[in-house]
């Protein structure tokens, strides 16, 4: 039997939507994560077949902590942290200054470091990931405009509460069993 991969799943639901010819847009992500999630539950594909599973997911948001780590740890960490911070500021940069010429305003490379690193402390604080510049987004927002100022408001808080009201009903419908495929 081949294994289905998730591209081919999302394809799948982009052909069922427009088949269907939908009024409302179906999000492919969320089902092949879904679909992901009752395959490797119901496939029992972790004492089948070997699949690492990571286990339980916490629920809600991350109290921010100071991280708790040795010495040594800090010293195996801190090259390949120095190095993505390099990758990180300059990929960033170079889509501020893409954007900004192509828009007609001046990108402070200094004020795009310091932004950088207030945000890499807030997120190390509250365990998210380090931020970063996307060519693909930055342009899908440039090419359809970011709307208005209440928008990024709307956008933050309507994530704020799927992430905070699915998750427990997920959690329900599952009987407590969530757990996430790790690549090997």
């Amino acid at each position: 039997m081949k294994p289905i991969e998730c591209r081919d799943a999302a394809g799948a639901v982009a052909m069922t939507q427009s088949q269907l010819q939908l009024k409302f847009p179906i999000p492919e992500q969320l089902v092949v994560l879904v679909l992901g999630i009752l395959v490797t539950k119901f496939g029992e594909l972790d004492a089948r077949f070997g699949v690492k599973i990571v286990g339980e997911i916490p629920g809600g948001l991350h109290t921010p902590a100071f991280p708790t780590i040795g010495t040594s740890q800090m010293l195996e960490l801190l090259q390949q942290s120095v190095i993505a911070a390099l990758v990180i500021y300059i990929l960033s940069v170079n889509v501020a200054k893409s954007l900004g010429n192509s828009h007609g305003y001046h990108v402070d490379a200094n004020q795009e470091l310091w932004a950088l690193c207030a945000a890499s402390v807030v997120g190390g604080l509250t365990g998210a990931y380090p931020p970063s510049g996307s060519f693909s987004r930055s342009a899908l927002v440039a090419t359809i405009g970011p709307g208005d100022k209440g928008s990024a408001l709307h956008n933050l808080v309507s994530a704020m509460v799927v992430a905070l009201v699915t998750w427990p009903a997920l959690h329900r419908v599952l009987g407590g069993w969530v757990r996430v495929r790790v690549a090997a």
